[in-house]
């Protein structure tokens, strides 16, 4: 088949693509298709193979037309993009299916006419970096202080704490650990449906639950029931909620009061054989935190330092690929929805009707377009050097894992990563981290006011 063609390029790193297919090649097609029908197309009256091509148009001629016409489009396309002198920049993206516009799509075909038609698909946005030198960061100095120490000892005490249930009368209070039954209520005193949940546990004053009903609940004994009007303001986090009114009741199944270990060098070998006393474990925690921060600090100078480049280059990201990344999100979250997350399983999110999808797609988008807007000017640097992996360096890099995991064998990861595919994400991980390094090194980093540890890391939230 012969096929001209005309590309013109649209915003957001998309193409039309103008294709017109000759009227012999039609035709042609078309004489294929009908030979094919005859020979296997039974009409009463006639024997097997031996219908007349004119009672054939005559009765199928608009099935034949609709089928010529998905076939020359199909085989347009295919000449098209198998032909290897094609623009690599202009093949459509894996997940972009070129849309066949709409006046082809309701037209007859004519047998007589050449068909011009267009496609849009979206295809690999243009990066060009011209400068990723040379920048000027400033980081913030973190100490690892007495009062991080004690929080992570917290929550091992946490962890570790005994639970028993309190006496029947004994009122909820902050920290004890709550069962409950839950659900908004209509104006006819009736459970809505989908908003009930059964034997939810948290501790309460945490506030993670749905509704954050921690503050009404104190003082609740086991058995009662209890039936609350909250407000929610325009600002609430979960915009599900926000700036409505709710009313919701709540049935308390159980009340557990937690009692915290006693923290001395007794409990500091309960966590582990290799602490015999309490400084021993405040010194691995301390270590363990400085390990942490520095990890923090190296993404913060990375992160630094591309958002001084994403300033200045800018891409048309094609929204495909920003949806792609979002559904990609979509199906790592509800894929751990049978997953208890302090005692509740994220069901809500399992069906798309519900709200949640559309308002974490919302939530999501401007960290996706910055991940992906960061992907490829990473890629587009690394193209720049050249970067690539030796085989020792790759050996080498499968050594250090099974090092860190100890339990793995250098021979069985070795094989692990013979796998192509495998082998090929491997090797883009230890392309970025020399693609980073080169980076650091480039840049400039200089000492900032110090800031405090759990606020750098956000785990104080």
């Amino acid at each position: 088949m012969t096929v001209t063609k005309k590309i013109t390029e649209l915003k957001q790193s998309a193409v039309q693509l103008d294709i017109t297919v000759r009227k012999e090649d039609i035709r042609s097609e078309y004489d294929s298709i009908i030979t094919d029908a005859t020979k296997n197309i039974r009409i009463p009256g006639f024997r097997p193979g031996k219908v007349p091509r004119n009672v054939l148009e005559r009765k199928l001629g608009y099935t034949l037309l609709k089928e010529v016409k998905g076939r020359i489009l199909e085989l347009a396309l295919a000449t098209i993009f198998e032909d290897e002198e094609f623009p690599q920049s202009y093949r459509p993206l894996p997940y972009s299916t070129p849309e066949i516009d709409d006046e082809t799509r309701d037209r007859t075909l004519n047998l007589d006419e050449d068909l011009t038609f267009s496609v849009h698909y979206d295809v690999m946005p243009s990066v060009h970096v011209e400068k990723w030198t040379g920048f000027e960061v400033e980081v913030p100095e973190i100490k690892i202080s007495d009062e991080d120490i004690n929080q992570e000892i917290e929550i091992l005490r946490e962890r570790n704490a005994a639970v028993f249930d309190k006496d029947e009368q004994a009122p909820a209070q902050k920290g004890d650990v709550v069962t409950v039954d839950y659900g908004e209520i209509d104006s006819a005193g009736k459970f809505i449906e989908n908003t009930m949940r059964k034997d939810y546990v948290w501790t309460l004053g945490t506030g993670r639950n749905v509704y954050e009903l921690d503050d009404a609940l104190i003082g609740m004994k086991r058995g009662e029931i209890r039936e609350i009007e909250k407000n929610y303001p325009q600002d609430f986090e979960n915009t599900a909620l926000a700036g409505q009114t709710k009313k919701i009741r709540v049935i308390m199944n159980n009340i557990k009061e937690k009692t915290l270990p006693v923290l001395d060098d007794e409990f500091a070998k309960d966590m582990g054989e290799q602490y015999n006393t309490l400084d021993e474990l405040r010194n691995t925690i301390k270590s363990r935190l400085e390990k942490e921060r520095d990890a923090a600090i190296h993404t913060f100078k990375i992160n630094s330092i591309f958002e001084k480049i994403i300033a200045i280059t800018p891409i048309e990201l094609p929204e495909s690929m920003i949806r792609i990344q979002l559904q990609t999100q979509w199906r790592n979250l509800t894929n751990q929805m049978d997953v208890p997350v302090d005692g509740e399983i994220i069901e809500e999110y399992g069906a798309e009707k519900d709200p949640w999808k559309k308002d974490l797609m919302k939530l999501w988008r401007p960290g996706v377009i910055k991940t992906l807007h960061s992907g490829l000017i990473a890629t587009a640097i690394a193209r720049q050097l050249s970067l690539e992996v030796s085989d020792e360096e790759l050996q080498h890099e499968i050594e250090r894992i099974a090092q860190e995991r100890k339990s793995v064998e250098i021979e069985e990861l070795t094989a692990y990563y013979e796998q192509e595919s495998r082998k090929e994400l491997l090797k883009e991980d230890i392309k970025e981290r020399k693609l980073f390094d080169i980076i650091l090194k480039e840049n400039i980093f200089k000492t900032g006011q110090e800031q405090n540890f759990l606020e750098f890391t956000g785990k104080n939230k």
